[in-house]
Parts: structure tokens; sequence; C-alpha cells
């Protein structure tokens, strides 16, 4: 088929939203003609790519909004008006490239986000909105002890999440999509509230395939505990620095946690690890990129991810992929991700609860080489057999093929 892919965010060097895009357009190339919509400043990477190694097949197309400048920070405010009138502007050209291609149905990928339409379904062929997500709130139960201007933070996200929904321009990209998907359950609950009638799940964070894991480790005298991530307060790096600062007061020894990142919230969380003075044991050693973190991730033995809300993870996932067992928040799709079987989560009812939970799903980890062998496998196998980009195309393939179905049947 000749499908048409809208890509706000596209990059192959990149993880997050862009790599999402990416990733996702050369899994639908894999089994039809493809045409991209991205922006602009996407293209010296793309075609970097592309001259290194060229996919036929993928076509792409770049679009802007020649008369406004785009800001730098995508998700401030100006950023999300210029992703609003940027749909506006892909409208236009897949208009021109549909009236020379004839597409067999149009798809829009990234941002993965509700909260701004989509406006290809105009072009009157099956349209697939998603992945979607961004319906996952902080947990109640812990907000309320948050500091101030987190608390802020998040009534002004809860009202702008209201006011959205109150678009008729979402409620008609809803109606109008052929087939919705959703990240997580909480986003194909939204969906299905917004007035999308055929809703589907699959996560938007996947990996690439792996080599089998050797479970031929041998024990060390030190475990080490690894985490990644912005320093802002919902990515809850606070609970787990606490943890492991009840974890060593309860007696744990020979243990190691290195945060990687960076973010306004780092003076804060060293201020917590020198006033319990383990900075020989709780270390910030910066930010890394993607392929020195997925390097990284070979020296560790427990992952933590402790955000607060989060509809996927793709640290989270890698280190799944790397058979390393996950400590998490039991909400949004670390929740999904993570089962029984290949990790920890920890229900949020409480700040004080989630640190003493945490801090005993450290020290249990911490304790049992074997415990960490078993978990670690089955976080591998999970992750290449249900969040692997080769499976995800072979599924997408298949609800492409169902969309242009129903949307036969519905113009009958």
């Amino acid at each position: 088929m000749k499908i048409l892919l809208s890509a706000f965010a596209c990059g192959p060097t990149h993880g997050s939203e862009p790599g999402t895009g990416w990733n996702w357009a050369l899994q639908a190339v894999r089994f039809h003609d493809v045409w991209v919509l991205t922006r602009e400043n996407n293209r010296h990477g793309i075609e970097e790519e592309l001259s290194r190694k060229p996919v036929p097949s993928l076509h792409v197309e770049y679009v802007d909004i020649p008369w406004i400048r785009q800001p730098r920070m995508s998700g401030k405010l100006l950023g999300w008006a210029y992703y609003y009138l940027w749909q506006v502007a892909a409208l236009r050209r897949a208009r021109e490239l549909h009236a020379r291609v004839n597409f067999d149905l149009a798809h829009h990928i990234t941002y993965v986000s509700w909260r701004v339409p989509s406006f290809l379904w105009k072009l009157n062929v099956p349209f697939v909105w998603g992945p979607i997500g961004g319906a996952d709130m902080w947990p109640g139960t812990l907000l309320h002890s948050a500091r101030w201007s987190v608390r802020q933070y998040e009534s002004l996200r809860a009202l702008g999440q209201r006011l959205a929904q109150s678009d008729p321009n979402v409620h008609a990209t809803a109606r109008a999509a052929t087939i919705a998907i959703g990240v997580n359950k909480a986003a194909s609950d939204l969906l299905r509230h917004l007035g999308c009638k055929n809703v589907r799940t699959l996560s938007a964070a996947n990996i690439w395939s792996q080599e089998k894991l050797s479970l031929a480790e041998s024990p060390r005298n030190t475990t080490l505990f690894t985490s990644a991530g912005i320093f802002v307060a919902l990515k809850g790096f606070n609970l787990a620095i606490r943890a492991m600062i009840k974890a060593v007061e309860n007696g744990l020894e020979n243990v190691r946690m290195r945060i990687y990142g960076d973010g306004p919230e780092r003076k804060i969380l060293l201020r917590l690890i020198d006033k319990a003075g383990l900075r020989h044991i709780i270390q910030m050693p910066g930010w890394v990129d993607r392929k020195q973190l997925l390097q990284l991730q070979k020296d560790t033995d427990v992952f933590l991810f402790p955000s607060m809300r989060d509809s996927g993870g793709m640290a989270l996932l890698e280190a799944m992929a790397a058979g390393k067992p996950v400590i998490c928040l039991d909400c949004g799709g670390p929740g999904e991700f993570v089962t029984d079987e290949c990790g920890i989560k920890i229900k949020p009812q409480s700040a004080s609860q989630v640190v003493r939970d945490m801090a005993e799903a450290i020290e249990k980890l911490a304790n049992d080489h074997r415990l960490r062998l078993r978990m670690g496998q089955a976080a591998f196998s999970r992750a290449n057999a249900v969040y692997n980009w080769d499976v995800k195309g072979e599924l997408m393939s298949e609800i492409y093929k169902e969309a242009v179905r129903a949307h036969g049947k519905q113009n009958r």
C-alpha cells in the first residue's frame, strides 16, 4: 500500500519522540511504500542516515511554516501552538501529495499526544491515530506531599487537559479515526472518551532485537543500582535516593547507586545525598547520551525507574532488553511494561510508604543474586517478545489492513 505518515518528531539517532517517529517509519516501509511528513529541522539527520543506509521505498517530505520561526523548546506553550499550526501546514502538503500519489492510508505518529488534533483524516482515506499517550496523571496520593511549585504545575497541566478535551478539532480527529492506538490503558480509555470507536493498545516505546542474554554472570561483591533521566520532580529521583538512604540505614552493605542525567532538580538531589553523607554510595555522574547509557547497562545489576507519571519509558525498556530487573512505581506505562516476574512494582499510596517499600525492594534484590538473574531473564524475554520493533511492525501492518477493510465498509 501507499502510506502517508505524519511524524512531527522524527530522527534516526534519537530516542523518545523522534526515535518513535523514525522507527515506526522503518517498520512501515518493511511492508509498504511510505511517505513521511516531518519538520525541516529534521532534514540533516535523516538525509545523513539515508545516505549511509538508503531505503528506496521511504520518501521524506519536509514541512515548515515559513512565516513563523519554530520555538526551540517544543514542550513549552509557544511550542505547542507551533505544533498545532504545523498540523494545518501538514494537511496542505498532504493534499498536494495525495493528488499525485493517491494514498491508501494516512497515519499520525508523533507527537505521541492527544491534546493537539491531526487533520490527515480530511484526506478521506483510512486514518490511524496513534500511538497516543499523555493521559497519565501524577498519583494523587503522592502529589499532596510534593513541593508547592510542583503542585501548581500539575494543577495547570490538569487544566490544560480539560481545555484540550473541549477542542472540537480533537473530538473530530477522534471520531474520524478508523483505528486509534493508545500507548497504555489510561490513554486507550481517554481515546474512547474522546469519541474513538475502534481502539487498540500498543506501546510507543520499543526496542530492537538483542543478542541472546548470557546468564553466565558471576556474583559481584557490590550491587549496582542505576537510574537515568531528566532531573525534574515528576521523575521521582528524590524517592529513589531516599529509598537507598533508608536501605543503607537499615544495614545494607556493598551497594552503589548511579543516577545519570541533569536538570533543574540536580542541586536538590545533591543536598539530599550530602545530608545523609552518602556521596560515596549515591553518585550523579552527569548526563550521558543514549549510546553511552546502553553501554553502561552492561555493568548495572538493577534499574530504578521511579517516575510519577510516564506513558512509556524508553530507558526502562532498554534496561529490560539488557536483562536487568526493574524497580518502578505501579502506574502509567512502567506499571504495564513490568510484570512481577521481571521486576518489583511499588504501589503509590504515600511518599513515605513508597520510600519504605522501595528500600525493601532494593534490599531484596541486593541480597539475592539468583533472583536478580531470574528476573533479568524474564525482563529480557518480555522486552524482546512484546516490545520489539520488528514484532510491532508486523502488528502495525495488520492494523493497516484492518483499517482499510473497516474504511471500505463505512463507505459502502
